[in-house]
């Protein structure tokens, strides 16, 4: 798809609901105040989870507190919006925070490394695909069935020189909605991911000099609308599922039909890609479809 240019103002009808766990530690690559700020605009009626309420006021989104590495305070989350919504129609998993500790050099006073601090996996990875299970869930049980989930991969989950272990979890994420977007049309359900660059956010600017210096040297930083606009563009457009558009300050990009255009450049004639009737039906077998998710 390339290029794509996000609404300014998406059509989301009034009944959508939307459901936007994330944690307090978070990095907040996507700015989540931003997109409840652009979702609410837009006519959606949110529920956010945090383990604290926004620091920004919000007029009408719902809170509720919530740890997104948790499973059971994410499912009562989802119980609570079912409650008061009747139906889920947009979830945003945007939990997540950054390597703990040196992955590279720590050791203990014997010189033996020490074991590695994976709290960003438990959140970052864990915490999403959590949601992403609970949403597929309650999609899947309400009537009409379906809904969309719009997952922050952030920009570290397609090209990262750094903090490798952030850019494992996101890789996953990316991972994950590739392994799903298959299958998930049986429900109804699209599955899309945004990528944000750096997005200018109040945890950002914790780094009171970050922002100003990656704008001196040509760095583009996104403004947390631009970033939402995104994430609204993905909710609103039922032509996109298994995309991710990544936001590099102004400019967006669809990157998922780059990847499938160049694979075979970069796989070979790998026998997968062209699979018989026959051939499928025993891959199905030997790996069969997430239909228990």
């Amino acid at each position: 798809m390339g290029t794509v240019v996000p609404d300014r103002a998406p059509k989301l009808t009034s009944r959508i609901q939307s459901c936007l766990p994330r944690d307090n530690h978070s990095t907040d690559p996507a700015g989540i105040v931003g997109i409840v700020h652009y979702l609410t605009k837009c006519g959606v009626k949110v529920l956010i989870g945090d383990l604290q309420p926004p620091t920004d006021p919000i007029d009408g989104p719902i809170f509720q507190k919530a740890d997104a590495g948790s499973w059971e305070e994410l499912l009562a989350l989802f119980k609570k919006a079912q409650e008061v919504f009747g139906r889920i129609d947009i979830v945003v998993p945007n939990a997540g925070f950054g390597d703990r500790g040196d992955y590279y050099f720590r050791q203990d006073a014997d010189g033996d490394p020490l074991k590695p601090e994976f709290q960003c996996l438990q959140v970052t990875l864990i915490g999403q695909m959590y949601t992403v299970k609970l949403a597929m869930h309650f999609m899947r049980s309400q009537n009409p069935q379906g809904g969309v989930i719009v997952s922050t991969v952030s920009r570290s989950g397609y090209d990262c020189q750094s903090i490798p272990v952030y850019a494992a979890a996101k890789h996953g994420m990316i991972g994950l909605m590739r392994g799903l977007r298959n299958h998930t049309p049986t429900w109804n359900i699209r599955v899309n991911s945004i990528a944000p660059h750096v997005t200018d956010t109040a945890a950002v600017r914790r780094v009171d000099w970050l922002v100003p210096e990656l704008k001196r040297v040509g760095i583009p930083v996104s403004t947390v609308e631009e970033t939402a606009r995104a994430a609204a563009f993905l909710a609103a457009n039922e032509a996109y599922n298994g995309c991710t558009i990544s936001i590099m300050g102004s400019e967006y990009r669809e990157l998922e039909s780059g990847v499938e255009r160049h694979k075979q450049d970069v796989m070979g004639n790998d026998p997968r890609f062209n699979m018989s009737p026959e051939q499928q039906e025993v891959m199905n077998t030997i790996f069969p479809p997430g239909s228990k998710w």
